[in-house]
């Protein structure tokens, strides 16, 4: 089998084997993407006995253990202010 010339003429886009797909390659196309930055990731030492709180209630309440976390200090926080 030949491949197709880099870049693919016939789609402007990059061939690349398909894994099982039974095309003996895919397209890759370049796009463009604006993101920003959502979450931040802290490390803050907990105890032992709260983190156990806190993953019991976080699976109670079918949420991460992180978000938990980051609702109960907001929580706290506005209340503080």
């Amino acid at each position: 089998m030949s491949w197709p010339s880099w870049p693919c003429p016939s789609t402007r886009g990059t061939p690349v084997p398909g894994a099982g797909s039974g095309q003996p390659w895919h397209v890759l196309h370049a796009v463009r993407v604006v993101a920003d930055l959502r979450n931040r990731h802290y490390e803050i030492p907990i105890e032992a006995d709260v983190i156990k709180t806190l993953e019991a209630r976080a699976r109670k309440a079918g949420v991460t253990l992180g978000r938990l976390a980051s609702d109960l200090l907001r929580r706290q926080l506005n209340a503080s202010t």
